[in-house]
């Protein structure tokens, strides 16, 4: 037999200084040859929300997973 049970969790309040702002994955590998051309890698990345609360803290978390990155030889 089971027994269901509900608890309630109080969870102290936080001060979180910092935060996940922006950014992205990118599977691009630069070769050594690119490297020593002239110019510049710009790497841009898309912003994300200011995060309110733990929850859009977290969902900022896995977009970063999820979104990409823009690289740019100039």
């Amino acid at each position: 037999m089971t027994h269901e049970r509900c608890f309630d969790i109080e969870v102290p309040e936080q001060i979180v200084s910092q935060a996940l702002a922006g950014g992205g994955t990118q599977n691009y590998f630069v070769l050594e040859s690119e490297l020593r051309s002239p110019g510049v890698i710009e790497v841009n990345a898309e912003s994300l929300h200011v995060p309110e609360n733990m929850e859009q803290l977290q969902t900022n978390y896995m977009l970063f997973e999820t979104k990409g990155l823009d690289i740019i030889f100039k």
